[in-house]
């Protein structure tokens, strides 16, 4: 992209409304259209990595880890449970005609990564299955809620570290509690006592500061 000396020249067919411009930040983003990023977008943008993101839908995650990815080279995989999320991604980053030859870029749901190491036997268990599962155990493991302990094993436990693939329980029961997402109870054993402490779940940052 220039700039254009006199924007009264431009046609009007060929104006593009941007709903939102950052007046702090004078770059822009483009993939199906162009993107100005708000101050926390931004703060996670100029990030290195590795990175965790962390938010609701609708927040720029999927934004935010394209445009990361422009900034890499050799092999890059793209992950993510779902088929229809990986044809969205596709089709973001080459929207625009995006070109990197520096890159050897694919992207692939989790069963098709799963598939190019070996093809698992059986079915993935999906949420109604676990539930069935879930039920015969619920009152040994103490634990309330099937659907959070599912969301929580499909989840991301772990922290900015790359040299350990999830956060240890000792390291999980030593964080502080406002750093946790969800505090599952300890066990109580017959004399009332805790058997097993509280095993917390991390919230991003507080991870990174703990360890």
């Amino acid at each position: 992209m220039v700039p254009i000396p006199d924007a009264s020249r431009v046609p009007a067919a060929d104006l593009l409304p941007l709903n939102f411009i950052n007046p702090k930040i004078q770059r822009v983003h483009v993939l199906d259209k162009i993107l100005s990023l708000d101050d926390w977008q931004e703060a996670a943008y100029v990030q290195r990595l590795p990175l965790i993101l962390i938010g609701s839908a609708g927040s720029g995650k999927t934004v935010l880890t394209l445009e990361k990815m422009k900034q890499m080279s050799g092999d890059v995989l793209y992950v993510t449970h779902s088929a229809y999320l990986v044809e969205n991604a596709r089709g973001l980053y080459y929207a625009s005609g995006y070109e990197n030859e520096g890159q050897n870029l694919s992207f692939l749901s989790f069963q098709e990564f799963i598939e190019t190491i070996r093809v698992p036997m059986g079915k993935v268990v999906d949420f109604r299955i676990f539930a069935r599962w879930f039920a015969r155990h619920r009152q040994a493991s103490g634990l309330p809620d099937a659907h959070q302990l599912f969301e929580e094993f499909n989840g991301v436990l772990t922290g900015s570290p790359v040299t350990t693939p999830y956060l240890s329980r000792a390291r999980s029961i030593a964080l502080p509690a406002e750093c946790a997402v969800k505090t599952w109870p300890g066990k109580m054993n017959g004399k009332g006592r805790i058997r097993d402490p509280p095993v917390r779940l991390p919230k991003f940052g507080c991870v990174r500061n703990a360890l």
